[in-house]
């Protein structure tokens, strides 16, 4: 997941990961996914506007 997210703030396009890491595209692309989605859930449990 580290990776998803340092290769989003390096401006690296999601194409090029799998030659990059050496993953296949649906691994990164899963990968991609669930770090997305936990940075989601974190910021909406410290942001909750009731």
């Amino acid at each position: 997941m580290d990776v998803i997210v340092l290769a989003h703030l390096c401006g690296i396009h999601p194409a090029a990961l799998p030659g990059i890491v050496g993953l296949s595209p649906a691994m990164t692309h899963t990968l991609d996914h669930h770090a997305r989605g936990a940075l989601n859930d974190l910021y909406r449990r410290n942001h909750t506007w009731e």
